[in-house]
């Protein structure tokens, strides 16, 4: 199996590339390549089909390369670079020695003469070890380079050894385009599919490289070929039968029938009428095609297939993935739009996924390709979004019930207030809730319990938040700032989908106009307890409590002539940490006020209700 592999027609697609004089990628037993369309995806398959030998070198997992890099490296310390040794200089070698370029494709025939100066060293009995310090490791060297030098160069240089290439394009299907006349049969297995695709994107290959282009028209004849000849190839058609019958038929017989006078194949199915190919749908088809070019392919090859998905259920596809990795001896490369698939990548020890984008800069393309396992944005990628499975595209993460009823109403009458011909109103009036978005309540300490990065939890007691939810937006009170680290830790993890209030807390936000509203009607109760009167609440205004660090208790008590906060203090409104003493049923006032009456939104909420909408119409946009 191919390990690594580079190819001189990659040039164009380097950026991203761990090495970007030299790109190269590192394949899996099956390898996927996602993306946008115009991505990049297909150019890039048929760039590594096409590409003839002399323009690629690769690394098989069989290949000893840490042995010998080891070895390089002590030669390198014997070797000057002045030339002693024909080519095989100390500079040249410390230059394959370096990561990822042991194969520069540039210096393949540097690499001839290095294995020519090697066996003539080998063959004279000079090898420049004789100053290695120890004798043990001089040995060990020298023996593995006369016992396995050749051998490996051999084969690094030989081309002989990259497994054959299949390539099944995106234009395939089992029904032949020509109509097939009563009086002639001239036109009974014209392949148009394939034809085309020879003259869109391989027209001045050799034949060598297009005969191994699997569309689907060729199965017919092939079949009847099979069926007509010999003992051994009449069994390897019942065999593959006997596959599909196992793998997606569930056990049932199935037997493929080029049917006589006729120019389409026949399935016939246990229990069920013998009919053509067309009548029992194009994702059969789909199912056929691939697996026969996999099946029948002798040798093992590797296989590089455009959007196997294509008229597949999902169900069915993830059978397709796991026949094609289980069930045959073939590496695979295999462009996508499926999550479906990826979901199977996650679940493969042996599957490597690639993300391509393309950037257009004054009218020239860039292609960028970047390994990407594990990583939540290939969904977006995709496409595919949290509400396509019924669940929210986000969730807002706040402290607790009050601060999700105040947001609720905060985000109503920012959206009301905008202008209803603006784009933003458009976008943002048509958001529902648990729906578009979702609130989550974490529960004040609770929310150390939780991390929100991408990469696995550090600590087991520690819960990956993005393992049951999507774009998280993080509010947090401003008094959590003198809580260790955990303000770093939040921002390093959420980036701008963290937002810290300035202030205390959400009720600091509330405005004044609806404060104090509340504050009256909730004052009677216990205003003769302390001799306060109604219109010392006067002397409370929006700038005391919007960016204060103190609760909006504290400051309904202070303009009252109290304390307002404290254990020993007295209050009406105020806790011992100057926070709303009633929180819940001053909030269920105050949501009612500003459902029923006019107010405005503050620059303050105005700045924290975009940036809410913000992470909304990311995950709301197609």
């Amino acid at each position: 199996m191919i390990k690594s592999i580079w190819v001189d027609a990659w040039s164009e697609f380097a950026s991203d590339l761990t090495d970007i004089n030299q790109p190269h990628i590192n394949l899996g037993r099956m390898t996927f390549f996602i993306g946008r369309n115009n991505s990049g995806k297909s150019r890039l398959l048929r760039g590594l089909f096409a590409s003839t030998p002399e323009s690629m070198a690769w690394i098989h997992t069989h290949d000893k390369l840490d042995e010998w890099m080891e070895d390089l490296r002590v030669l390198a310390t014997q070797i000057p670079d002045n030339g002693m040794y024909g080519a095989l200089r100390g500079q040249v070698i410390r230059h394959f020695m370096h990561e990822k370029r042991l194969l520069r494709i540039g210096d393949r025939e540097s690499l001839r003469l290095m294995e020519d100066d090697i066996s003539s060293l080998i063959a004279g009995g000079n090898l420049p070890v004789s100053q290695v310090s120890i004798p043990q490791l001089r040995l060990t060297v020298q023996d593995r380079i006369k016992t396995q030098g050749r051998e490996f160069f051999q084969k690094q240089i030989s081309r002989s050894s990259l497994s054959p290439r299949i390539y099944i394009p995106i234009l395939r299907g089992l029904r032949p385009l020509t109509i097939k006349h009563a009086d002639s049969q001239k036109n009974k297995f014209d392949h148009h599919y394939l034809e085309r695709t020879k003259e869109d994107y391989f027209s001045g290959e050799p034949d060598a490289i297009k005969k191994n282009i699997i569309t689907g028209e060729m199965l017919y004849s092939l079949l009847v070929q099979n069926l007509l000849g010999e003992p051994r190839e009449r069994e390897r058609i019942r065999e593959y039968e006997a596959f599909l019958s196992t793998n997606f038929f569930a056990g049932k017989t199935i037997s493929l029938i080029p049917k006589h006078n006729d120019d389409v194949i026949n399935v016939f199915i246990e229990g069920e009428t013998q009919r053509p190919i067309y009548d029992l749908g194009d994702g059969l088809q789909q199912i056929i095609i691939i697996t026969a070019a996999a099946f029948l392919a002798v040798a093992p090859s590797l296989v590089l297939i455009e959007e196997p998905e294509n008229s597949l259920h999902p169900g069915m596809l993830r059978q397709l993935i796991k026949f094609l990795i289980e069930r045959t001896e073939h590496q695979y490369i295999i462009t996508t739009h499926s999550n479906h698939i990826l979901e199977f990548a996650e679940e493969c020890d042996d599957c490597v996924t690639y993300k391509l984008k393309k950037e257009v800069i004054d009218t020239n393309e860039k292609f960028h390709i970047t390994q990407a396992n594990s990583n939540r944005h290939l969904l977006i990628e995709l496409g595919v979004k949290a509400s396509s499975l019924y669940l929210a595209n986000c969730t807002i993460w706040v402290e607790g019930i009050t601060d999700r009823l105040y947001i609720q109403a905060f985000l109503k009458r920012y959206i009301s207030s905008l202008d209803i011909e603006s784009d933003q109103y458009q976008t943002y009036s048509k958001y529902i809730e648990n729906y578009h978005y979702s609130f989550v309540e974490y529960q004040g300490a609770n929310l150390t319990h939780w991390t929100f990065s991408e990469m696995n939890a550090k600590a087991i007691q520690e819960l990956r938040a993005l393992s049951v939810t999507v774009n998280a937006f993080l509010i947090a009170d401003g008094d959590i700032k003198n809580k260790g680290n955990r303000v770093e830790k939040l921002a390093a993890e959420l980036n701008d989908r963290f937002y810290l209030l300035e202030c205390k807390e959400i009720e600091n936000l509330i405005p004044f106009g609806v404060v104090k509203a509340v504050a009256i009607e909730m004052f009677g109760r216990k205003r003769k307890k302390f001799g306060t009167q109604l219109n010392q609440l006067e002397s409370l205004n929006d700038c005391s409590f919007s960016n204060s660090e103190d609760g909006l208790g504290f400051h309904l008590d202070q303009a009252l002539g109290l304390q307002g906060q404290g254990k020993d203090c007295d209050s009406i409104f105020a806790s011992d940490s100057g926070t709303l003493k009633e929180k819940t049923a001053f909030c269920e006032k105050a949501v009612a006020y500003m459902r029923d009456n006019p107010w405005k939104i503050t620059p303050e909420l105005g700045r924290l209700c975009e940036r809410i909408l913000h992470l909304r119409r990311i995950a709301y946009k197609p």
